[in-house]
């Protein structure tokens, strides 16, 4: 390694670069709407939606497309048995998928509602009391 790469590598920013930098960043972040937490939510609910409708969707279709063989059993797609092993494999890989997707935006909004605003905090631990976050 070269010293001038080191030297590079080690350089930090000055108080007042770093006070630009972040000024730049958060008016970045602004201006493309992802500084509100509003804008998150958001997000995740057109995630969920956009799940629901695939979910609804191959549902709709399995329903339509369904064969039933001579024991009266239904089945979606026949064929080779490694074509079908692969064909399982991606089904399970985007339930999986679609599964991360609705339990994430689940969890952030539950953290949205029930987390305390920055008022609440400072009004209880004004008080002498015994302040509890979570709610009752």
């Amino acid at each position: 390694m070269s010293a001038k790469t080191t030297l590079l590598s080690e350089r930090t920013l000055c108080p007042d670069e770093q006070l630009e930098s972040a000024a730049r960043k958060r008016t970045l972040r602004s201006c493309l709407g992802f500084a509100s937490w509003r804008f998150s939510l958001a997000a995740g609910g057109i995630c969920s939606w956009l799940v629901y409708l695939v979910n609804l969707s191959v549902t709709v279709y399995a329903l339509k497309t369904k064969h039933i063989d001579y024991k009266g059993r239904s089945f979606i797609y026949e064929g080779q048995c490694a074509t079908v092993k692969k064909f399982n494999i991606a089904i399970h890989l985007a339930i999986n998928i679609f599964g991360t997707i609705l339990l994430s935006a689940s969890n952030y909004c539950m953290q949205c509602l029930s987390a305390p605003t920055r008022r609440e905090i400072e009004l209880g631990s004004s008080s002498k009391d015994l302040v509890t976050y979570w709610p009752s």
